[in-house]
């Protein structure tokens, strides 16, 4: 396996090899290393553009492995290596975790090349949903795409009686209770709708429309330009009792679970996406959610009717509206929420979704022996 050896994504992985002795992994990775002091089971090999290092990973390239599984698959350098050095039994895989990768490829120029034929290179591109395929299937007809959705960690699922960290404790003791509270867990990046939120709290301010509270809560990527305009658009707007941009650590599942469980709507707003575990954690907590009406969303909501999604569109006014909705007390029924949690308990659970994956691959394995 290759990946980023740090961030949530990967974590769930490490926590299914590192107890399930039925398969043995090594995991690849470059730049940050969060966890390989964390699991002993697991095989953790640092590479790196250092000859020695880079020659060791050629060599672990070359072990007869039944599987490559590349997450994320972002680099070229590393995409060609695997290409030119793995044994023709080898299963490779790239799993594709965001619709950043897919918008190199298709542009025409010598990277967006080098991205399709790799990606066409690649016994079997891993997909997390609908939405991804589709693009694949865009630039490549006769791609070897599948759908294999992954979905969110057991600890959702279960009563925990796991501790919190004391910036989580903290964090939540000082979440007003006489406001609405929404909760918006994405980087602040181009691709997603930070600004468009920040004109929809205008809109509702100017309206006379002041208890609610929106976390901006921000993810691994942390593009300086986007951020800094989100601050001043804020400062501008005078929002500062309305927005807060929250800056934090890496925090397990658990506290990212109770920091859901007291909030109330949940923010997916984008201009694309696969299908993000911050729109599958407020469903199976039983929150209230505004999403976009992107092709991935009304994927989930076409296949899984009782859902009964409401999408809107990535404008400030749609936005506005749907937030008034909810301050103003017009919720989900309770026996909507619940059946989105048997949805999301039944179809997305990571655990599963990942052993439903490895039997996928180890069928692949066998028929190509």
């Amino acid at each position: 396996m290759i990946g980023p050896a740090h961030g949530h994504n990967i974590k769930s992985f490490f926590d299914f090899f590192n107890i399930n002795q039925n398969y043995e992994l090594t995991f690849a990775y470059d730049g940050e290393d969060e966890y390989s002091s964390l699991y002993e089971n697991i095989k953790f090999v640092k590479f790196s553009p250092n000859p020695a290092l880079l020659l060791q990973f050629i060599k672990l390239i070359r072990e007869p492995h039944n599987l490559i599984w590349y997450h994320g698959g972002y680099s070229i350098g590393v995409l060609f290596l695997e290409n030119l050095f793995h044994l023709k039994k080898t299963i490779v895989t790239i799993n594709i975790w965001g619709p950043v990768m897919l918008q190199w490829a298709v542009q025409k120029n010598s990277k967006g090349f080098l991205y399709r034929y790799f990606l066409n290179k690649a016994d079997i591109v891993q997909c997390g949903w609908y939405g991804t395929k589709r693009q694949m299937d865009k630039f490549n007809p006769e791609s070897k795409s599948v759908v294999l959705p992954s979905g969110i960690e057991k600890s959702f699922f279960l009563e925990s009686g796991d501790s919190i960290s004391t910036f989580t404790k903290d964090f939540i003791n000082q979440i007003p209770t006489d406001k609405t509270v929404f909760f918006y867990p994405k980087s602040i990046i181009p691709q997603t709708c930070h600004k468009e939120i920040v004109e929809a709290a205008k809109e509702l301010l100017e309206k006379g429309v002041k208890n609610f509270l929106i976390y901006f809560w921000l993810g691994n990527l942390h593009n300086r330009t986007e951020i800094d305009l989100i601050k001043n658009m804020i400062t501008k707007y005078s929002l500062e009792d309305q927005i807060e941009i929250v800056f934090h650590d890496f925090l397990p599942f658990v506290d990212i679970k109770a920091i859901w469980s007291r909030v109330d709507v949940g923010f997916l707003l984008v201009d694309d996406d696969q299908l993000s575990t911050a729109l599958l954690e407020p469903l199976v907590m039983g929150k209230e959610i505004i999403a976009s009406n992107i092709y991935a969303y009304r994927a989930l909501r076409d296949k899984y009717s009782e859902l009964e999604l409401q999408l809107i569109e990535n404008v400030p006014a749609a936005i506005a509206q749907r937030m008034e909705d909810f301050i103003d007390g017009n919720r989900t029924l309770e026996y909507i929420l619940e059946k989105r949690k048997k949805v999301i308990e039944k179809e997305f659970n990571f655990e599963k979704n990942l052993q439903k994956m490895l039997d996928y691959y180890q069928q692949l394995t066998k028929d190509r022996a």
